[in-house]
């Protein structure tokens, strides 16, 4: 990843994940993971601080999630050329060798 990253013009970011899902597949797999019963249901950040026991925490929680709806993790543009974070089949299509990195294509 280092070296793929090193190949890269100035100025981009790489985000190394092994897979990307939605938040709703993320809790069905915590879920199983865990054995809880578990279900996402997207909520306001008013009714998070409401419902969190505590207005601190509850902010605190609800500007996490809000971060990660927008930008999010790999920034806030799908358009190719003003795409914030690359994942490696990205890279690839830049003609950069990313090795194993994308296995899953």
């Amino acid at each position: 990843m280092v070296h793929a990253i090193s190949q890269l013009p100035a100025g981009k970011s790489c985000m190394a994940a092994g897979s990307v899902c939605s938040w709703s597949e993320w809790t069905e797999t915590w879920g199983k993971v865990t054995g809880r019963k578990a279900r996402y249901r997207q909520v306001s950040a008013e009714e998070m601080v409401a419902h969190s026991g505590e207005e601190d925490f509850g902010r605190e929680i609800a500007d996490m999630w809000s971060y990660c709806n927008w930008p999010g993790y790999d920034g806030e543009s799908e358009k190719e050329e003003t795409k914030m974070v690359l994942y490696p089949e990205d890279i690839r299509k830049m003609g950069v060798d990313v090795g194993g990195l994308c296995e899953s294509e």
